[in-house]
């Protein structure tokens, strides 16, 4: 879930192929960070490939306006529903796509 948002964040400013893959070694530091890990064992064990996946292919679950506060359950709930949506049937028709 917390590499979804990152992720999801890092669309919003959208990018290059390089700029893709540092939103990604972002995200997965992050979510590291969070999780008390190495980025390797994180991105291995903790991170959904499916995730990176999506937002290399421009699909990332939508966020609410502002920085998300994960500490509020209703807020969890939503993006835990949008990421669970998001790895659902290859992630069709599900949060926003990259524009151009």
């Amino acid at each position: 879930m917390l590499a979804a948002v990152a992720l999801a964040g890092a669309q919003a400013r959208g990018g290059t192929r390089a700029g893709s893959r540092r939103a990604v070694s972002a995200a997965i530091r992050t979510v590291a960070s969070y999780l008390g890990n190495t980025p390797a064992v994180c991105r291995a064990s903790y991170v959904d490939p499916r995730v990176i996946d999506r937002f290399q292919a421009g699909v990332v679950i939508p966020l609410p306006a502002g920085e998300p506060d994960l500490a509020r359950p209703r807020v969890r709930r939503e993006i835990e529903a949008s990421v669970l949506d998001l790895l659902g049937d290859a992630g069709a028709g599900v949060g926003r796509r990259a524009l151009g």
